[in-house]
């Protein structure tokens, strides 16, 4: 029997974490897919505009199909029809799912008000956490990349190394969409080098988003990486052509 708040694990981070590191000032509508799409897709399908799609089961899916549709409705449908009945149906279910969704919108809401309330508790710590838990490393550097990945500092042990779900937590926090890594082998060491495609930025903001990464990748090693693994990272456009009347960063936009 499925439960409203069951949760799929695929080994992805739940949508709450997800949304509350993007800061999103207020949620006003979400659209459960079904947790049919898990198969393809995370918890968080996309958010835009203060609207999420989740792959999850909504107040429709759990409910018995026979509330909404009568059983064998379409055997006797002909052939020539059948477009016709399935774009009826189609536009029943979109009905369905209308009147449910802000069902589904405030009990995801309370869910993700808790994940809000918890990272609250974990940002603001208490003595012991401080003492054992942080007490090797330099936690008080002004840095918002920082701040946001502190949150997960109580699932270190099921993030370590997992670099599939590290990708998709940096491409939230640094706001990019895109993020490839290079792994080189050598005799005593790994190097995972991390490609972050950020668009567009001038060089002032290209310099004061290098200087984050610095400190960042300090704390993201330490805490995310192997310990036999050293780390490196680059800020690139690739998209930029190369046009003298425009402004030119070596390493970043333009390369020799």
């Amino acid at each position: 029997m499925k439960y409203l708040d069951e949760y799929h694990d695929n080994k992805e981070i739940k949508a709450e974490i997800l949304i509350s590191l993007m800061n999103v000032d207020k949620i006003l509508n979400i659209y459960m897919r079904g947790a049919f799409s898990r198969n393809y897709s995370g918890d968080l399908i996309g958010i835009s505009n203060k609207e999420a799609e989740l792959s999850r089961n909504g107040i429709f899916h759990l409910l018995p199909e026979g509330l909404f549709f009568e059983n064998n409705r379409i055997r006797d449908i002909i052939k020539n029809s059948f477009d016709e009945k399935y774009r009826q149906f189609k536009n029943e279910k979109r009905e369905i799912l209308s009147f449910f969704q802000p069902f589904d919108t405030e009990y995801f809401k309370l869910s993700l008000s808790l994940e809000e309330n918890l990272n609250t508790v974990v940002e603001q710590g208490n003595v012991i956490f401080s003492n054992i838990f942080l007490s090797e490393t330099d936690t008080t550097i002004n840095n918002d990349y920082i701040s946001k990945i502190k949150k997960l500092l109580p699932f270190v042990s099921q993030l370590r190394g997992n670099f599939p779900v590290l990708i998709d937590i940096l491409k939230y926090i640094l706001k990019v969409e895109k993020i490839d890594t290079r792994i080189d082998k050598k005799q005593t060491c790994y190097k995972c080098t991390f490609f972050i495609h950020k668009e567009g930025l001038s060089k002032a903001a290209y310099m004061e988003m290098d200087e984050k990464l610095d400190d960042f990748f300090k704390f993201f090693s330490e805490w995310f990486l192997p310990v036999e693994m050293k780390h490196d990272y680059r800020v690139k456009d690739y998209k930029e052509r190369f046009n003298l009347s425009k402004m030119l960063l070596l390493d970043y936009n333009t390369n020799l």
